[in-house]
């Protein structure tokens, strides 16, 4: 973090953990001082660079165990074996205090965004709006707390700015049903989401539409040929039984049809039935047209955002 109040901090504590890390005698008087004084059975963490949220755990513990580390580090024993380690001041453990408490929401933040079984883009813009409006400065901030807060909120400004970036980001959490009716944008943002989601299911849907071969026939049943057809033949008699007098002939071996493979995959009606062919009639007056896909879509939406989950 740039400041430079902060980093020194961060290097005493660092200190401080290492030195315990590395005195057996330290450490063996640190877990004696922990059992006195009823602490939890904890060990004190180094943080990592690259790990996220390790500097946090090393503030929790050290924060959990100050009470032991102090009195480790005042005994003469310990003293006597190393004199350039400091305990820190009740003004120091009030700073590690405040710093913990802002870094507690980008804690939980990172182990949402860690999640691997579940996606995660949907929870991006609500969790950037979450940290962002926690990191306000208050009235009551001041000195440490307030400079964090600050910045923290422009390391944050500088990311997610592109405009394909935020629709992308504001798509996904529409379309996820926690996050439907985008409370985090203000009513115009959200509109403007709603119109773009609803232009780009419609469009998708004139695109995939199954096209159906028309076939235009006559309304008026006068108009239709009353032409006879032929009259058939007779058709011979295939009785074979012998003892009528009929041609005995041979039982058919009945073979299985062989359905031609159709290629045409416009839909399921093509596929069982090859061409589907559907009358082509005007519709009666007064009745309504169908809707177009825009409109559908865009009740459709309305609906979802309105159902209950």
């Amino acid at each position: 973090m740039k400041l430079s109040k902060v980093s020194s901090l961060l290097s005493r504590v660092r200190k401080v953990v290492a030195f315990f890390h590395r005195s057996t005698v330290a450490f063996a008087h640190l877990k004696t001082n922990q059992a006195r004084l009823d602490l939890p059975k904890t060990k004190l963490k180094m943080d990592v660079v690259t790990h996220w949220n390790s500097t946090y755990d090393m503030l929790v513990s050290y924060l959990q165990l100050q009470p032991a580390i102090y009195a480790t580090l005042v005994s003469k024993d310990v003293q006597r074996n190393e004199s350039d380690v400091n305990t820190l001041s009740e003004g120091d453990v009030r700073s590690l205090e405040q710093l913990l408490e802002i870094l507690r929401p980008l804690k939980g933040a990172t182990e949402v965004f860690c999640e691997e079984k579940t996606p995660t883009i949907s929870i991006v813009a609500p969790m950037l709006h979450l940290i962002r409006s926690q990191m306000i400065p208050l009235e009551g901030d001041y000195g440490l707390m307030k400079d964090v807060k600050e910045v923290v909120l422009t390391d944050l400004g500088k990311r997610y700015n592109s405009t394909k970036v935020k629709h992308m980001l504001h798509y996904s959490s529409a379309t996820d049903p926690r996050f439907k009716t985008v409370p985090f944008l203000n009513d115009e943002e959200k509109s403007s989401v709603f119109a773009d989601l609803a232009t780009t299911v419609a469009e998708y849907s004139d695109r995939h539409k199954v096209p159906t071969l028309v076939k235009e026939v006559p309304q008026d049943p006068s108009a239709i040929s009353d032409t006879p057809l032929p009259d058939l033949p007779d058709l011979p008699n295939l009785s074979n039984t012998g003892a009528a007098g009929g041609v005995g002939l041979p039982p058919v071996k009945q073979e299985p049809v062989k359905v031609p493979k159709q290629t045409d995959s416009s839909g399921s009606l093509s596929n069982l039935y090859w061409d589907v062919y559907v009358v082509k009639m005007d519709p009666p007056p007064h009745q309504e047209q169908t809707k177009s896909s825009l409109l559908s879509a865009q009740e459709e939406i309305e609906k979802y955002v309105a159902l209950e989950c």
